[in-house]
């Protein structure tokens, strides 16, 4: 997953990724989520059943759930082009779940339209 945000943020113009069930854990979730914020033109980014949130027990290699929802909430911050992340069937606890709802409905002003979160 790091080699793929590698590429993406290296300047694609991919509008769609479904990633679901992809066991991309914490680390690839943060890795994505930065190439995001690195002006990608993506539109629709499904990361549903990956195992990101503490509860999930699978997937990371280093990067804490905390430190990846950090990163997924920069990106619903600042990304320009996502209209759609689909965040479903990760374990995060009621914390994430708020941090990742706030940040999708606050923005930085770059987005004209709001961003259709599923958790």
């Amino acid at each position: 997953t790091t080699e793929l945000a590698a590429a993406l943020a290296a300047g694609s113009t991919l509008r769609r990724l479904d990633l679901h069930e992809c066991h991309c854990g914490a680390d690839g979730a943060a890795a994505l989520a930065e190439a995001l914020t690195s002006g990608v033109a993506l539109v629709s980014l499904d990361l549903s059943d990956n195992n990101i949130g503490d509860k999930s027990g699978l997937g990371s290699s280093g990067v804490s759930a905390d430190a990846a929802v950090e990163a997924l909430a920069r990106c619903l911050r600042s990304s320009a082009s996502l209209r759609e992340l689909d965040l479903r069937l990760n374990g995060f606890d009621a914390v994430h779940l708020e941090e990742l709802a706030a940040a999708a409905r606050e923005g930085d002003g770059k987005r004209r339209e709001p961003i259709e979160l599923r958790l």
